[in-house]
This record gives structure tokens, C-alpha cells and sequence, in this order.
């Protein structure tokens, strides 16, 4: 057994000395003078590997759904200090041409600190004339905000850093106010001006960022002054800025149905679907789809010249979700004819392969929609061989996903009984399948 003599005064090489002590301890191990270990036989001792943990567009994501993950960040945060681990939560600022700050070393302190009179010292740093004293106070402010404090009292202090071209400090302001400006609408009422300028801005992801805060501030007072900058935004040259409008719309209808209606805001929308970039297409099938919803327009879609080929066309180019948007459109419009339905019909089947269980379903609904209308019974047969192994597939995920895609089964196979007959053992029921998983398999079997 090892014996240390430790004086009242620690040394500085005692960590070394311990951890070569754990070496010699674990098989007589010993060190080489460039800091590699080796144990007894003279392998090298391999260190362990960092486990990193990314959140992409975090940014984005507390913008949209502050309150679903606001608590999971502080859990994770508490979780990595309690295992001694590196804590790195990085706000994702890539798009923004800014670089990511490393939370670890640096912004996670603003998530433990609870010392008293801490809301005066941030005020006072608000004040600050220093942009990284001003900076690091909304950073703070945030950080209380995600963990579940009330800084509502800093609104005004907060609400004077609006003015500046620093667009990581106006991120974080304009989430801020996205938070606080329900429970504070005579002072939010205050930044329209910044609003309303910073959506005529030379940065499209400054103008983009202006019409998303103020459709994502449910103050009618606001919601006055948002008509000019977006109807402005939704005919913008740039087209992350046109995608960011068209779901500013679904909000606006959501908060006044009649504005929308009366300043043609839908019109704009249904232009967009004839646009030239997937992804604002997408963003404007997706807004329509919502106000059809909505409003209970059955043909909305109808509203669009010649719609079925445009959404054809961009459904390769955009994201997964946007494909999901698409598809749902495409299986809501009848083609004209036979020949029309088979076209779509090859055009969607490759969307059967995708990774996304979504878009599988979204790709089987549209198929089986047109199919409906071919008659040719070689065409059915073939589409039919296609269609199973895909739908087979998603019964190998997880149960949520399994559950979802069961009910979906159910459906087709009341519709086309037989395209599923040579895969009956894939409904038999395994021992560690949850209750409801299994309770669909059975009603598919019967």
C-alpha cells in the first residue's frame, strides 16, 4: 500500500503524483518525458475520447420553442457538472456569420450563479457604455429566463440594447422580448420603431429576424404596425427572407384572420408557391396549408395556376419537412387524368426510400391516392410491389414510429387488402413490444 507524506502547504506536482501513483497501482505503469503512459507490458495507454454533445440552431430553436427546451439545456448543464464533464453549450450563430461562443468555460457561468442582488448588477451592466459588458449582461438575462427566473423587471434596461448593428446582441434581445412582451405590452410597444427599421436593413437575416420577433409577439398593438414590413418582406429580392414572411403570415392569421385577408397577404402567398427557391415554396405550401386548416378551405390549393407541376418540381430540392408540406399538397390535388396520375406516381416514388418516416408516409398517401385513378392493372400490380417493403421498413423503428405507421397500415390495407399479404410475419407480436404497438398489430392481422 502506498503512503503519502502531504505537508499543510499542497504541492503543485501532487496531481501528477497521484495520477502516475494510479498508473503504477493499475500494473507498475510508468510515463515517458513527453507525457504518454504505458502500462506494464510498454503498450501506450490509450486516453478517454470526449463525448460532444451538438444542438444545432439553438438560436432558431429557443426563438420558436423557448419553453420545451429550456429545460432540458439547464438539466444537461447541471448533469455534465455533476460528472466532473466539460460542459460546451454553443449558441449556433453559423447562418448569422457570427462565431459560436463556447458556453463551457465561458457563458456556462451565467447558468450558476445565485448570488444576491444580482438583478441591480445586471441592470448596472445593461447601463454599461462596453458592447461586451452589455453582451455578457443579456447573456445573463437569458440564461435566468432559461432556467425559470423572472427578470420581467429588466425589461426596460434590456428593451435600450435594441439599438445596435451587433446582430449576436440583437438575437438575443429580440428573444428577450419574444418572451416578455405579453406580460409588458406598453413598453414592447417601445421597439416597433427598431422593428420597422431593422426590416428595411441591408442584412437580409436582419430583416428576416425583425419579421419573425414581431410575428412571434402576440401583442395586438404590434401586430398593427407588422403589415407594412411584411407585405415589403414577402416581395423581398432575397429568398430566406420570402421563406421567413410566408410563416409570418400563418401568424398574423392566427392573431387577425380579417388583416389578412383585406391586405392580400394571401395573394402574396399563393405567388410564392410559383417561386424559384424550393425552400420558399415549401415555407408557402406549408403557410396555406395551415390557413386552409384554419379557415376550412377545402381547395386552397385550387387558388394556384397550374400548382401540381410547380410542387412537383421543388419537391427534390428542399428539406425533409418541406417535402412533408409538399407531399400533403400533391395528395390533396386530383389530376386531370390517368396518364397525369401515373406521371406523379413516378415522380414520388423515390420519396418511398427517404430516411424520414414522414416523408414515407406523406410519399404512400400520395401514390395511393393515384393509384386510385389508373386503371391499368400492370401499373397497380408494380406501384403495389414498391409500396410494401418501405411501409415493412418503418415496423423496425421505434414504437412511436411503428404505432404511427400501424394506424397508416390499417387505413391502406382496408383500401388494397392484399398489398401486404406476403409480409404477415412482420405483424406477429414480440415479447418486448409496448401494449399499444401490439394491440395494433393484432388489428391489422384480423
Amino acid at each position: 500500500m502506498h503512503k503519502w507524506k502531504l505537508s499543510v502547504r499542497p504541492s503543485r506536482r501532487l496531481p501528477e503524483k497521484l495520477r502516475n501513483a494510479a498508473h503504477r497501482r493499475a500494473g507498475e505503469g510508468r510515463r515517458d518525458p513527453e507525457g504518454s503512459y504505458f502500462d506494464c507490458k510498454g503498450d501506450p495507454i490509450e486516453k478517454l475520447p470526449y463525448l460532444v454533445v451538438i444542438v444545432d440552431e439553438l438560436a432558431d430553436l429557443m426563438m420558436t420553442a423557448g419553453k420545451e427546451v429550456e429545460h432540458s439545456i439547464a438539466r444537461l448543464a447541471q448533469m455534465a457538472r455533476a460528472a466532473g464533464m466539460e460542459k460546451s453549450m454553443a449558441q449556433a450563430m453559423g447562418a448569422a456569420g457570427v462565431s459560436a461562443p463556447n458556453v463551457a468555460g465561458g457563458d456556462g457561468r451565467f447558468f450558476s450563479s445565485t448570488k444576491k442582488g444580482e438583478t441591480q448588477e445586471i441592470r448596472l451592466e445593461l447601463q454599461a457604455a462596453s458592447k461586451d459588458k452589455k453582451i455578457n449582461a443579456v447573456k445573463k438575462v437569458i440564461a435566468n429566463m432559461t432556467v425559470g427566473k423572472d427578470v420581467s423587471a429588466l425589461f426596460p434596461d434590456v428593451l435600450n440594447c435594441i439599438q445596435t448593428g451587433n446582430i449576436e446582441l440583437k438575437k438575443l434581445v429580440y428573444l428577450y422580448l419574444i418572451n416578455y412582451a405579453k406580460s409588458q405590452p406598453n413598453l414592447a410597444i417601445m421597439a416597433v420603431n427598431t422593428f420597422v427599421k431593422d426590416a428595411s436593413d441591408g442584412n437580409p437575416l436582419i430583416r428576416a429576424l425583425a419579421v419573425r420577433t414581431m410575428g412571434c409577439i402576440r401583442v395586438q398593438q404590434i401586430t398593427e404596425y407588422l403589415t407594412t414590413p411584411l407585405l415589403k418582406c414577402l416581395r423581398d429580392e432575397d429568398p430566406y427572407v420570402r421563406k421567413t414572411a410566408a410563416i409570418c403570415v400563418v401568424k398574423l392569421f392566427d392573431i387577425n384572420p380579417e388583416l389578412v385577408q383585406e391586405q392580400g397577404f394571401l395573394e402574396l402567398v399563393v405567388n410564392l408557391v410559383s417561386d424559384q427557391n424550393p425552400s420558399v415554396v415549401a415555407n408557402a405550401v406549408a403557410c396555406l396549408s395551415e390557413i386552409a386548416e384554419a379557415s376550412g378551405h377545402e381547395n386552397i390549393f385550387g387558388l394556384v395556376p397550374g400548382c401540381l407541376p410547380k410542387l412537383l418540381a421543388a419537391l427534390n430540392e428542399c428539406s425533409e419537412w418541406g417535402q412533408v408540406h409538399l407531399l400533403d399538397a400533391i395528395a390533396l390535388l386530383r389530376p386531370d387524368d390517368a396518364k397525369t396520375a401515373e406521371s406523379t406516381i413516378d415522380r414520388v416514388l423515390p420519396r418511398l426510400q427517404h430516411s424520414n418516416s414522414a416523408v414515407v408516409l406523406s410519399a404512400a398517401k400520395v401514390v395511393l391516392n393515384n393509384l386510385a385513378l389508373t386503371s391499368d392493372a400492370e401499373v397497380v400490380r408494380t406501384v403495389a410491389k414498391k409500396l410494401a417493403p418501405p411501409l415493412v421498413t418503418l415496423l423496425s423503428a421505434e414504437p412511436e414510429i411503428q404505432f404511427v405507421a400501424l394506424r397508416n397500415i390499417q387505413l391502406i390495407t382496408q383500401k388494397r387488402p392484399g398489398i401486404l399479404a406476403n409480409d404477415i410475419k412482420v405483424f406477429f407480436c414480440r415479447y418486448n413490444d409496448p401494449t399499444y404497438v401490439k394491440m395494433e398489430k393484432v388489428d391489422v392481422i384480423i
